[in-house]
This record gives C-alpha cells, sequence and structure tokens, in this order.
C-alpha cells in the first residue's frame, strides 16, 4: 500500500478544485508536494523528466502540471482499495475489543 499516493490524491484534489488563478484551466503541482512527492502519480512523465533534467526546483514556475489520466487514476484508485480492504480486515477486531467488557473493565479480569 502506497500512502504517498493517498496523500497525493488529496493534494491533487486540492490542488485542483478552486483552481490557481482565473485566467487558467489547469493547475500545476505546488512547491510543498514538489518537495514532498518525488515520484508523483498525477503528472506527465514527460514533464516531470524535463522538471527533474532543469534541477528540480519546487519554486518554479515551470513545475508539472496536475494531470489525471485513465491509467493514473486507475492506479490511484487501486491504492485506495488496499488501504479500504486494510481498514475493514481490522475493524472487526478493533469493534470487538471496544465492546468486550472483560476488556473494558481492568478490574474485571483481576
Amino acid at each position: 500500500m502506497r500512502f504517498d499516493v493517498i496523500e497525493q490524491i488529496v493534494l491533487a484534489r486540492n490542488r485542483a478544485q478552486p483552481g490557481e488563478h482565473l485566467s487558467t484551466l489547469g493547475a500545476r503541482h505546488d512547491p510543498k508536494t514538489l518537495t514532498r512527492h518525488r515520484d508523483l502519480i498525477f503528472a506527465s512523465e514527460g514533464e516531470l523528466r524535463m522538471w527533474v533534467d532543469d534541477g528540480a526546483d519546487p519554486d518554479t514556475l515551470l513545475a508539472p502540471r496536475l494531470e489525471i489520466t485513465e491509467e493514473n487514476l486507475g492506479a490511484a484508485i487501486t491504492e485506495v482499495e488496499k488501504l479500504a480492504d486494510w481498514i475493514e480486515e481490522r475493524i472487526t477486531d478493533v469493534s470487538a475489543r471496544r465492546h468486550d467488557p472483560v476488556k473494558q473493565d481492568p478490574e474485571a479480569s483481576a
């Protein structure tokens, strides 16, 4: 499971929704994201390679654009499904422990 992809989903949504400028239709990755995530799931390989070749400056105006494709969206959804499966496997056990009166009352086991 790649938690970096889960975080990038949230960051991409936040970056794209209001748009960074009223005069542009697209959004670019912000410096914070570029510093934290070097393996961007929502960027074209060509733009990412060009950005890295130019020195990978997170503060550049030519940061990679936010690019959502069928392929990278599918990969992101797969990671979300893995996280959901991981949570689902554990939630029953956690819920059972939470509602077990023996585990809630430390004196009951004494």
